[in-house]
């Protein structure tokens, strides 16, 4: 068989989550698929061994799928992103991924992750004229970059990531209280006050699962439906709506509220906190949802350079 005629997959490794993406070779996504499995958020630079094993169970799991589309491993484009790259352990967890499950990873840079990021989110979205901010809110990081389909103009890194954020200030189980809540929104004010754009951007697009995971409860969906979301425009009232009804509601009630994304729920107050501030400091009313994102854009980059 020609190498053309193939399926491509990729797989993003993240700190929350692991996900595979799979087109056929008529560019069209044919899998999409999740697993709330990621590396975690490691102590002192270091991604915690449990975890890396939940990872690996769940990596293996994904190379099955892509196997039972006619994707042997060797043809994964497996990337990982800042979880990975800025740990102390990320040679051999690098290795220990290949001798367990003959999958190579590759340590994408910040430079390579926000282009790919920007393309994959950007994909099927009309752009306007003139500069796109992509955000991709992320477990351990917020990663923005902004640019056009023809450059990339900027890139910014933030630790502001929905676990760390949520473990920092409202600890494990999650417990919320008045005060905490009021003290994560003056840390991620403090952090975001370096946010300065060279070019403001005419749109933001936002990536990731608990984006995804916003935007499916202002659609009502009761399951991981992408297609549905795609494009969707969230405005910072709405951010505020959904921080006031998660505030408002007991921990074992939390989970309904976002069926699609029920492990989600506990990491919902802080991903709409960061958002709206996010819009806030780019001067923005709203921002897109994208169900694209990195691993979207390794396979458009793929599908582009297919040998």
């Amino acid at each position: 068989m020609s190498d053309t005629l193939y399926n491509y997959a990729a797989i993003e490794i993240g700190s929350a989550s692991l996900d595979l993406m799979i087109m056929n070779h008529h560019g069209e996504i044919i899998c999409d698929e999740s697993r709330d499995t990621g590396l975690g958020i490691g102590q002192g630079g270091l991604l915690p061994p449990e975890q890396i094993q939940h990872a690996i169970e769940a990596l293996s799991e994904l190379v099955e799928i892509a196997r039972l589309n006619e994707i042997p491993v060797w043809k994964i484009q497996a990337v990982a992103s800042s979880a990975l790259r800025k740990a102390f352990n990320a040679k051999s967890i690098v290795q220990r991924i290949h001798q367990e499950l003959g999958l190579e990873v590759y340590l994408l840079s910040m430079e390579e992750e926000g282009s790919l990021a920007w393309r994959g989110a950007s994909c099927g979205i009309n752009l306007p004229q003139g500069s796109v901010a992509v955000v991709d809110l992320g477990g351990s990081s917020v990663e923005a970059v902004c640019g056009t389909p023809h450059r990339m103009l900027q890139q910014q890194s933030f630790r502001l990531g929905y676990m760390t954020l949520t473990e920092r200030f409202f600890g494990n189980p999650v417990q919320y209280s008045l005060p905490q809540v009021s003290r994560m929104n003056a840390y991620v004010d403090q952090q975001l006050k370096t946010l300065e754009w060279q070019q403001r951007p005419r749109v933001l697009i936002a990536v990731g699962a608990v984006s995804m995971a916003i935007a499916s409860m202002e659609k009502g969906l009761l399951q991981h439906d992408p297609a549905q979301i795609h494009g969707l425009r969230l405005s910072r009232g709405m951010l505020r709506k959904w921080n006031d009804r998660i505030l408002e509601r007991p921990a074992h009630k939390r989970r309904d509220l976002c069926p699609a994304y029920p492990n989600k729920a506990n990491y919902l107050l802080a991903a709409c906190t960061v958002l709206e501030a996010i819009c806030t400091y780019s001067m923005r009313d709203s921002l897109l949802i994208s169900g694209g994102g990195l691993r979207l854009g390794v396979l458009l980059q793929r599908f582009d350079n297919p040998s």
